[in-house]
């Protein structure tokens, strides 16, 4: 007969191995984005939105084994989903940091108009030495960009930088940049926490390969959220993230435009892939209207964007019914109403005096009342004249065929009365990281962050260079791990492989 402390012991280890689980355990999401360490999203507007409900407590995550000492363990975090009305876990992930860059954590935050996420970012200056400003900065211009010197060129989207010595925000110009098989570009965009609007400027980053490994999204019953340890064990392969973010492809256009790139008779075959892909010039549109083409070409029958005229939509092929229907699961962003797109400052002008200035320019959170985020989409949005009838693409090519390139549209923006200044964007001194199988597929290898200097007009920001080969030192000696909340450094020392 076994003694009661031996009887004790054995019910709480069944109880421990039980509470044990792994990604295995639970349902895979398949319809979240990834960790935003791992691929971080850089849209052109700060917007957040609240949610009505309170985030569980964080999950006890077991950290997997390090499978390489130059990689970092960053914790994974809860992320509300729209689709299942709850919160699902993103899992942690292990990363190789951008170089000289850090993880300043996000977390979620109680406003007025719900919980919100305030995002995380990659950032080469600690939390502390970041300047806030409490003032929104104007909203982004609209940019006729030049012809791109070449097809191994890619777009770099201006953007607003405050400068202490005017006071005010300034406007840095977009500029075509040199692709390079080793590096993708995350271009500088604009944040917004509790403190005010920040810049995060532009770096380089390791293409998805390098950057270490990203596990799956769960989704955890509630009942086991509290009492679980969780491991996570579903590895994303890069083209799975990829396939999971191409439903938000303007949010990651640098690293979509990468990919498409390097990869291109795997999407010339995919069933999803926009024809305007193909026309290199159109690389450049901005987010706001990348966002108007997508969301117009995945719902047949919704507005067209406005610069969109018929010649166009007949170079365009129809979406196949498979990516339609795939689109009723991503959410829309804050700017598409039910009537069309509306510019992002029209959507907080109106935002402000639906919710009597608890959300506007200076606030950027969308409440997490439906009845309020439809009655200020209904405000802002376009008021369409009687008989109007949305264009429709009618080309008749497959996915990948290229119809013949239109012309650049007229987005018919105001440029002037914007001021700036050449951008300081700090060149780092990274290395690169052997990357063959990209040199086998017939593109040639970027020479380095060039800058075709042929716009006309307004100031020109400067991009970090390109890292050069050998150069990068990364210390791998030990596993730098955060726990709800921190930052992730990545210091000098030891070399990388093949660096």
């Amino acid at each position: 007969m076994l003694s009661r402390f031996k009887c004790s012991s054995l019910f709480f280890a069944a109880l421990f191995a039980a509470s044990a689980l792994s990604g295995a355990d639970f349902e895979r999401v398949t319809d979240e984005r990834v960790h935003e360490a791992f691929v971080t999203p850089t849209p052109g507007s700060p917007a957040l939105e609240a949610v009505p409900a309170e985030p569980p407590r964080d999950l006890n995550e077991s950290v997997p084994p390090q499978p390489d000492r130059e990689l970092h363990w960053i914790p994974g975090y809860w992320s509300w989903s729209e689709s299942r009305d709850d919160f699902v876990w993103i899992s942690g992930v292990w990363r190789r940091p951008p170089p000289d860059h850090q993880w300043i954590t996000g977390y979620w935050w109680r406003s007025n108009e719900g919980w919100v996420w305030i995002h995380g970012f990659w950032s080469a200056v600690p939390l502390d030495q970041i300047t806030f400003i409490k003032e929104a900065p104007p909203e982004d211009p609209e940019v006729q960009a030049p012809n791109p010197p070449g097809e191994d060129y890619f777009w770099v989207p201006g953007y607003w930088a405050f400068s202490r010595a005017e006071g005010d925000w300034v406007w840095y110009e977009g500029a075509w940049v040199q692709l390079d098989p080793d590096w993708i570009l995350v271009p500088a965009y604009i944040l917004w926490r509790p403190a005010g609007y920040f810049l995060s400027p532009a770096y380089w980053d390791y293409p998805l390969e390098q950057r270490g490994i990203a596990y799956s999204p769960v989704s955890v019953p509630q009942n086991l959220r509290g009492d679980v340890t969780y491991e996570p064990s579903e590895v994303m392969q890069p083209s799975t993230i990829v396939s999971q973010l191409f439903y938000y492809y303007p949010d990651y256009s640098g690293l979509f435009y990468y990919n498409y790139y390097y990869y291109p008779d795997y999407w010339n075959s995919f069933y999803g892939t926009p024809p305007w892909w193909g026309w290199h010039s159109w690389w450049s549109f901005g987010w706001f209207n990348n966002w108007g083409l997508w969301w117009w070409w995945g719902h047949p029958g919704f507005a067209h964007p406005h610069w969109l005229n018929a010649d166009m939509a007949r170079r365009i092929h129809p979406a196949s019914r498979r990516l339609v229907r795939s689109f009723d699961r991503v959410n829309r962003p804050f700017f598409v109403t039910r009537n069309g797109v509306v510019r992002p400052g029209r959507f907080w002008d109106s935002a402000s005096r639906v919710t009597h200035g608890q959300s506007g320019r200076n606030r950027p959170i969308l409440p997490s009342s439906r009845q309020e985020r439809r009655a200020i989409g209904d405000m802002a949005g376009p008021r369409q004249e009687r008989g109007f009838k949305a264009l429709e693409a009618t080309g008749t090519g497959r996915p990948g065929e290229r119809l013949g390139e239109p012309g650049h549209p007229n987005f018919g923006g105001n440029r002037q009365n914007i001021r700036g200044r050449s951008a300081n964007i700090p060149q780092h001194p990274g290395g690169g990281v052997g990357h063959e199988a990209l040199h086998q597929t017939g593109r040639g290898r970027g020479q380095g962050g060039r800058i075709d200097h042929r716009q006309g007009g307004g100031l020109q920001q400067t991009i970090p260079h390109t890292p050069q080969d050998g150069q990068r030192r990364i210390d791998g000696s030990r596993t730098n791990e955060i726990r709800g909340g921190g930052n992730v450094r990545s210091p000098s020392g030891g070399g990388l492989p093949g660096g």
